[in-house]
């Protein structure tokens, strides 16, 4: 029996798995899908760079939705948005394995689910951590957060291996993965959140919006969030398979678990971050991962061995796992809790904007010098990222220490 919104307990162990399985979904949809594009292109007789749309299509609606599903969340209530949207999230990504069935329009059919799924997809980054603000406040929120990003390592390392196993069975059970989301549609049912059923006058919280916009460390916050996963999404994402295959001649499937070696690291730096948040101050951990950036980006254009890229990856994973936390920690201490959800929904969208101008970055440096200047091109944008750290935690905008 589930437990109901007046029983359970709001730090639970049940609610925490809750809270965790919508995090798990929001990374389901892109991460299960990139190892097998080579083998969707022969399937749906597409080419390369045709089937990149397969992802474009997924992501494109987080940058049109995320914010108009934070003010519905904030307006009608967090359930009224989020278990819709895990069912559209559901459904779409499983019709995708029957797009086939359309015939000449096989493909066109795929991209249609893919951006339906991406609809669905849009609130669940937003939302997961609007929750964890609505329900857990000072340390606890802090510890939950950096459990919450524990299992966005694991499941990043974890997804592109379960997505591209079930594929060499049949590539349609990659498809069946986003029926998990029904697991969590039941565990959500049973969250203990209040019902906000506030009468939230438009122009009012219109005004208030505006007005929480102009907090100049909430713009210094999305600078950081934003900053952090350009370099996620340009260096990482986008340089390292570059390198691999441009150096070191690597089979994609090496390259697959040197990114899983980096989002474990990621893990275990999030896991462990909350035994020092009450010693170390949170500038003193942001600054502790950007330096660890900047170790990575400097090692990996020097090695000269495959397997030696662990180091700097690891190193890389470390400062994610740190640095996160602390960022998405900070950003809802500086959220009105009735905007918190439409500016979480504007991070989201910022963070969407950055997995698409991260491989552009990387692409352009390529692009001018050679693939070792993606990572020396991106050392500047952490310095950049360390000056907007002095200025968030500077007397004048000083944040929580």
């Amino acid at each position: 029996m589930l437990p109901t919104n007046e029983t359970a307990p709001m730090h639970s162990l049940y609610t925490r798995i809750s809270i965790m399985s919508v995090t798990l979904m929001a990374v389901l949809g892109v991460s299960s899908i990139v190892p097998i594009l080579p083998l969707l292109a022969k399937v749906f007789e597409v080419e390369h760079n045709q089937i990149v749309w397969v992802v474009a299509a997924f992501t494109i609606p987080g940058v049109i939705f995320t914010i108009p599903s934070g003010i519905c969340a904030d307006y009608f209530g967090r359930k009224k948005v989020l278990i819709p949207s895990l069912l559209l999230f559901a459904f779409a990504g499983f019709a995708c394995a029957f797009a086939p069935e359309f015939g000449e329009y096989k493909f066109r059919m795929l991209l249609f689910f893919r951006f339906l799924q991406g609809i669905g997809a849009a609130p669940l980054g937003m939302l997961y951590v609007t929750i964890i603000g609505d329900l857990y406040q000072g340390d606890e929120r802090f510890k939950m957060i950096s459990y919450n990003t524990t299992m966005i390592g694991v499941s990043t390392g974890c997804y592109p291996f379960l997505g591209g196993v079930l594929a060499q069975i049949d590539w349609r059970l990659t498809f069946c993965l986003p029926l998990l989301a029904l697991i969590s549609v039941v565990l959500v049912l049973g969250l203990p959140l209040d019902k906000i059923k506030r009468k939230i006058i438009i122009a009012e919280y219109t005004k208030t919006t505006i007005s929480s916009l102009k907090n100049i460390k909430l713009l210094l916050l999305f600078t950081l969030s934003m900053g952090t996963f350009v370099i996620l999404y340009g260096a990482i994402v986008t340089g390292l398979p570059l390198l691999s295959d441009l150096k070191f001649q690597a089979e994609p499937m090496y390259i697959g678990i040197l990114m899983a070696i980096s989002a474990t690291g990621t893990a275990f730096g999030a896991a462990n971050v909350s035994r020092f948040s009450d010693k170390v101050k949170v500038k003193t951990l942001i600054m502790i991962s950007q330096y660890f950036y900047i170790a990575t980006l400097i090692l990996m254009p020097l090695i000269t061995s495959f397997w030696w890229l662990i180091l700097p990856l690891s190193l890389y994973g470390l400062g994610q796992g740190i640095g996160l936390p602390c960022i998405s920690s900070q950003l809802l201490a500086q959220s009105p809790p009735k905007q918190r959800a439409v500016l979480m929904g504007l991070n989201g969208t910022i963070l969407r904007l950055a997995q698409s101008l991260g491989p552009l970055f990387a692409g352009l440096l390529k692009g001018f010098f050679d693939v070792d200047a993606i990572f020396t091109g991106t050392i500047f944008l952490v310095l950049f990222l360390i000056f907007i750290t002095h200025l968030l935690f500077h007397k004048k905008h000083a944040l929580s220490p």
